[in-house]
């Protein structure tokens, strides 16, 4: 029997380890699931407020025109399509090859996270990985991030519609 643990062949569990390792287990695929749910409820939201900014001041052109600038996206840009990706997760697995608009918010988020480890199965339009990249690794860096592109798409797009 020694020999058969040794080799990985069996695992001798009492009730009350077999219990503590289900439970381990369960935590840790709740916290998985619980951080992509998290991350990509907040990508919407911020994706909603952006969106209604750039809608409101008639910034379309300057979407991805103005920085922060992660791997060559616009911050704007990057939210939205993490968004798109959350929001439509169940589309973009069953979908093959992806439609023009599924394509162009992949290669934004394929974009963003280059040079990073590809994103976990448990987040949904990678929207953990897209939020570590916005941020930093804190929460002032993405407030930061976000505020300095929505005061630079105000700013552009004022400046288009009352040239000097």
């Amino acid at each position: 029997m020694h020999d058969e643990i040794m080799r990985g062949h069996r695992m001798p569990f009492s009730g009350a380890f077999g219990a503590a390792l289900h439970d381990v287990c369960d935590r840790q695929a709740a916290a998985v699931f619980g951080a992509g749910i998290y991350a990509g409820s907040l990508m919407l939201m911020l994706s909603t407020v952006l969106l209604r900014l750039r809608d409101d001041i008639q910034g379309k052109d300057q979407w991805t025109t103005v920085g922060p600038f992660f791997n060559g996206h616009s911050v704007g840009a990057i939210i939205e399509a993490g968004a798109n990706g959350f929001r439509h997760a169940d589309e973009w697995a069953k979908t093959r090859p992806p439609t023009t608009q599924q394509k162009r918010s992949q290669d934004i988020i394929e974009g963003a996270l280059q040079g990073r480890p590809p994103p976990d199965e448990g987040s949904p339009g990678a929207c953990v990985e897209l939020l570590a990249v916005l941020s930093g690794g804190a929460f002032e860096g993405l407030a930061s991030n976000v505020f300095a592109f929505a005061h630079n798409l105000a700013a552009e797009a004022r400046s288009k519609a009352h040239p000097a």
